[in-house]
């Protein structure tokens, strides 16, 4: 690990780097990491609110010097102004709706955001940045699922007909325009990465797994399940932001790349056996299987990640086994009202002092 953190301190110390959606769950652990890990000198674009989901955020910028937009990426002025004033070695987006139950509800805000806004924010960056790499971070969710036995890869078709699955392939094509017709040949990089369900301390947005959990243990209430054997590729939230730091630093003027992340190995698990975890540590706790028609998701769905590790000398430090009961011990405490602080967890992993 100490290899890795210099090999990447290396790449980003004192560089700019810019974040979309930094008040989101990946994107506060990316920013904390950035600035205090890897010495970046990091700007945030993003927004926020009283929503218990921005909590996260709220806690991990105190300690932060960043100069943070308060922004949707559709305000171009405000977007323009920060990228006037500055030139950036690295671009992050992570900016998105990103829920599928939200998207399903609310399809023309799904677009606007997933595509649109991205489509806006690109246009402005063409036109103010030079030599910069950016990284989009898409979903596991654009490939074209055929609920089989089989790991997608890096060249099967995208292509879905749900909105938030095909908002995510319509970010990915408006970003291979903007690339591939103009911003390749005027001296950007970009890299597009894919990754599954990732977890971790802190997720406290609407209709998430371990939001849900939180709320039913904390009232205890009896935890909704639309499909306990769904099988899903879940990752630590360290070891998947790692992969994209490694993506990032990897990109090259000119090149556009794509990456599955997730475990080196095919690590999916059961919701069941995840609630049955649960239950182990929290023997109070119950849930309930519910038929819900109304949101599509896929049973079967799993990431091939071979070109990642081929490419890359990575070991995810975390198993998806020891992620999974530190993130469920984490919740049980703060549904008893004790929020235990995500600093220390980073710096741990790095194993900064």
């Amino acid at each position: 690990m100490e290899d890795l953190v210099e090999k990447l301190k290396n790449k980003f110390s004192k560089k700019k780097v810019l974040i979309t959606g930094a008040a989101g769950f990946k994107g506060a652990y990316l920013s904390f990491i950035l600035k205090k890990i890897f010495d970046s000198d990091v700007f945030g674009i993003g927004n926020y609110n009283d929503h218990p989901k921005y909590v996260l955020w709220k806690n991990l910028s105190k300690t932060l010097d960043i100069e943070f937009i308060k922004s949707d990426l559709n305000e171009s002025s405000k977007i323009n102004g920060l990228l006037l004033k500055n030139n950036f070695d690295y671009i992050f987006h992570l900016a998105a709706k990103s829920i599928v139950s939200f998207c399903q509800k609310n399809p023309l805000d799904a677009w606007n955001s997933n595509v649109l806004s991205l489509g806006n924010f690109l246009d402005l960056v063409n036109k103010t940045q030079q030599n910069t790499i950016i990284t989009v971070i898409t979903t596991d969710k654009v490939y074209m699922n055929q609920e089989w036995d089989y790991n997608y890869r890096e060249n099967d078709i995208i292509w879905r007909d749900d909105h938030y699955g095909a908002s995510k392939v319509g970010a990915e094509l408006i970003t291979a325009a903007f690339a591939k017709t103009e911003m390749l040949k005027n001296n950007f990089g970009f890299n597009i990465v894919r990754a599954g369900n990732v977890i971790g301390p802190g997720d406290l947005n609407d209709n998430r797994f371990f939001t849900d959990l939180f709320t039913c243990m904390k009232n205890n209430q009896v935890m909704k399940i639309r499909d306990e054997k769904s099988t899903r590729p879940w990752q630590n939230v360290i070891d998947c932001l790692v992969s994209y730091l490694l993506v990032a630093s990897n990109g090259s003027i000119g090149k556009y790349l794509e990456f599955n992340i997730g475990q080196r190995h095919n690590d999916n698990i059961t919701v069941k056996k995840i609630l049955d975890l649960v239950k182990s540590k929290h023997p109070e706790f119950k849930w309930k299987r519910i038929e819900n028609n109304e949101i599509y998701e896929a049973r079967l769905l799993s990431l091939d990640t071979a070109k990642f590790y081929s490419k890359f000398d990575f070991v995810p430090k975390l198993s998806v086994e020891q992620t999974l009961n530190e993130t469920i011990e984490w919740y049980m405490k703060l549904a008893k009202g004790h929020w235990t602080p995500i600093e220390t967890q980073i710096e741990d992993y790095f194993y900064v002092k």
